[in-house]
């Protein structure tokens, strides 16, 4: 009987490490989104090395590092689904953007803006 169990518990441990991952929930998205990501891979209109700030109450920091100074925004975002908004303010000037989430995980940030180009970013540790 042991080696029919040992056998069944193999089978099973296979059987769900092969299994698709669950989709992500709106309140996971709102869960990982939280701290701060940088681009690794750009290709909208944010340089690699820019870090975004996600806070848990909906605030959202943007760091543009252009040599030798760094150029900082600030707003707000909200969640809906696989929907990112961001309303940035840099002096005068307001920006809301409507992004769509490909991929989110602990370490991993993927998002295309309207345009269909695809930022990737890190969470940074």
């Amino acid at each position: 009987m042991k080696p029919l169990t040992a056998a069944l518990g193999v089978a099973l441990v296979g059987l769900v490490a092969s299994a698709a991952p669950l989709p992500v929930k709106a309140d996971d998205t709102a869960t990982l989104i939280v701290g701060q990501w940088v681009i690794t891979k750009s290709s909208g209109d944010a340089p690699e090395g820019t870090v975004v700030d996600f806070t848990k109450d909906g605030k959202v920091k943007v760091v543009i590092k252009m040599d030798p100074k760094e150029l900082t925004i600030e707003g707000k975002y909200t969640l809906e689904k696989d929907k990112l908004t961001m309303e940035l303010k840099a002096g005068d000037m307001e920006v809301k953007e409507v992004l769509t989430i490909k991929k989110l995980t602990a370490e991993d940030l993927e998002l295309k803006d309207k345009d269909d180009k695809v930022d990737v970013l890190k969470k940074k540790k």
